[in-house]
């Protein structure tokens, strides 16, 4: 299966609303769980879409939710050649190209709006 497009958004939350904004997406809109650990949820959408919900105690880059409480993510083919493209093009680049397991590689940079975007790239065929 290759992957294209808008994969995933990143939302900052507070720990008060966690768990009914978790239920909502589980009970309302038909998200499972795919993780929890202090402060982060992850919920997968029927669509296979990716809701990561965050809070203040979540351990997470200074840089994630500098100018914005939402971050989307997109999919690449070629996570060396973005990278490579959005740092020629001027874009601040928040970190080297990280792996996340055996799943996929990722970064995150600044856009023109100043919000912070991660581009992922599977691993798994």
């Amino acid at each position: 299966m290759k992957h294209i497009g808008l994969h995933s958004i990143a939302i900052q939350t507070n720990i008060a609303a966690l768990a009914s904004m978790k239920d909502m997406y589980t009970t309302i809109l038909g998200a499972k769980e795919v993780m929890e650990m202090p402060g982060v949820v992850v919920l997968e959408m029927p669509n296979h879409f990716i809701v990561e919900l965050y809070t203040e105690i979540a351990d997470t880059p200074v840089y994630l939710f500098k100018n914005n409480k939402m971050v989307l993510g997109f999919w690449t083919d070629n996570i060396e050649a973005k990278f490579k493209q959005l740092k020629e093009e001027g874009h601040e680049i928040l970190s080297p190209i990280l792996q996340a397991g055996e799943c996929y590689s990722y970064f995150h940079f600044t856009g023109p709006n100043e919000h912070v975007y991660m581009m992922k790239q599977s691993i798994k065929i």
